[in-house]
């Protein structure tokens, strides 16, 4: 039986961290370590962590570091094969690590596994089913477009993280630009079955847009040019373009955007999570489609887009 090292990242998480912590030591599945980063936490985080008398638990303390470096300090102290995210306002349901596991050593192929997950809010009352797709093209289509995997779901092997370290000048969405970079010569698969309670706080780090992050951008945007420049493949460079197109979407400028949704479509016209991000941005001058694009009814249609196209 592989050893899973469960790796929670903190700062100030008093509120939820004690429900969080609870639900990962109460797993079927008993050969793992909870490795806690914590980034040096002002409220009762600590004192709540430590009054868990469980050896399993292994809390490191570490002031001023962002969570990328916070995740990467985690890593390198955790000792299991594969490594499991677990957020401290989250709640993993009993069955996870132990599916998990067993998903990772029955298909060699796959180095990240991720899970459906039950929405529910700051009280912990269910809101909806978040359902995310199983097969790794897909996902990788849309990992920068709709989060085609969610990072507070995912197991993975352990030597992944090792070879391809979190970019610690990023302090916002260093999962999805970690997933990008990995996405060229790894394979993803989320298991269709709900296996976390995500926890929907108003002060979230989760991704909002529109999001200013000049880091973010250019990070992704240097390695997406050179993998368009070194693309041999028809398929390869569009799924490219449409992916410059999508990290100015939603982090940079709607102009570049246009342009290289534009170049993606008419290489291949017929692709629709193409025409979704196209269509509105031809639609509306760039000043109206900020405002229009956080109204709820349009990001509700797009929802409705997304399951009827993708």
């Amino acid at each position: 039986m592989p050893k899973i090292s469960v790796l929670m990242t903190t700062l100030n998480s008093e509120k939820y961290i004690s429900e969080a912590i609870e639900s990962i030591l109460h797993q079927t599945f008993e050969n793992f370590e909870l490795v806690i980063v914590d980034g040096g936490s002002s409220d009762n985080t600590i004192n709540i962590i430590n009054k868990f008398d469980d050896k399993r638990i292994r809390l490191f303390v570490v002031e001023g570091l962002r969570r990328s470096a916070q995740l990467n300090y985690g890593v390198e102290k955790s000792v299991g094969e594969f490594i499991a995210i677990m957020d401290s306002d989250d709640i993993a349901l009993p069955e996870r690590l132990k599916l998990q596991s067993e998903f990772l050593q029955a298909n060699e192929n796959i180095n990240i596994v991720g899970t459906w997950a039950y929405l529910v809010s700051e009280d912990g009352e269910y809101n909806s089913l978040f359902k995310r797709p199983t097969r790794n093209n897909i996902i990788i289509s849309q990992l920068l477009a709709m989060n085609g995997i969610c990072f507070g779901t995912i197991c993975f092997k352990r030597d992944l993280a090792e070879k391809n370290k979190f970019n610690e000048k990023l302090n916002i969405s260093e999962d999805i630009e970690w997933f990008l970079r990995l996405s060229a010569f790894n394979s993803f698969a989320n298991l269709p079955i709900p296996l976390m309670k995500l926890r929907q706080v108003k002060k979230s780090r989760s991704r909002y847009y529109p999001v200013k992050n000049q880091q973010l951008l250019e990070s992704m945007e240097e390695y997406l040019i050179k993998k368009l420049n070194e693309a041999n493949d028809f398929y390869n460079r569009v799924g490219t373009l449409r992916d410059l197109g999508l990290i100015n979407y939603y982090y940079g400028s709607l102009k570049k955007a246009r342009k290289y949704l534009l170049s993606s479509f008419f290489l291949f016209p017929v692709s629709f999570l193409t025409i979704r991000y196209l269509v509105p941005i031809l639609i509306f001058p760039e000043g109206i489609f900020e405002k229009v694009r956080n109204i709820k009814l349009f990001r509700k249609l797009a929802a409705i887009f997304r399951k009827i196209f993708v």
